[in-house]
């Protein structure tokens, strides 16, 4: 026979850190940006390719997200920003921290990749470039910089954040 045992089962929300300011709700177009709140958060972090998975990691002081198992030349980071926040000539300011283990140089290119409406392919808009790293234990980091929403974005079906590697292997 089949013997099963349950033990306090639950669906919950996450805690309010996981959810946009309901005072400011678009003051920052990304939720959970260092970890902090945990892997439950509403809006998630996702790799570019869905073979692969981002996992929250600490160092005990430090909480951040980690993409192993790159084998893809294009797979990264993918955060899919709230298309409501993304007024035309709106103004945020960008900036991140990375850390790229590999052999070669690399450089690490925030996109913003825009889907249209019915669109079968997207629409690239470069945030800036960063400098160039190589396997450091420390995070560089990137930023701040501009970046100005327009009509595209806040009309689009879909916008989200990509990080390009470049020379990457």
């Amino acid at each position: 026979g089949v013997d099963i045992s349950i033990d306090d089962v639950s669906i919950s929300r996450p805690g309010p850190g996981s959810y946009p300011d309901p005072n400011n709700v678009c003051g920052n177009l990304i939720t959970n940006g260092d970890g902090s709140q945990g892997d439950g958060f509403v809006f998630p972090h996702h790799a570019l390719i869905p073979d692969n998975t981002v996992t929250l990691k600490s160092d005990g002081t430090n909480d951040y997200f980690h993409l192993t198992t790159r084998d893809k030349n294009h797979d990264t980071f993918k955060t899919d920003l709230v298309t409501g926040c993304l007024e035309a000539g709106s103004t945020y300011t960008f900036s991140a921290k990375f850390r790229v283990h590999t052999d070669s140089t690399v450089q690490i290119k925030p996109l913003i990749r825009t889907f249209q409406p019915g669109a079968t392919a997207p629409e690239w808009d470069q945030i800036t470039v960063c400098d160039g790293q190589t396997a450091v234990d420390d995070f560089a980091t990137c930023g701040p910089v501009d970046f100005t929403f327009s009509e595209k974005h806040s009309t689009a079906a879909s916008v989200s954040l990509i990080f390009l590697l470049t020379h990457a292997t």
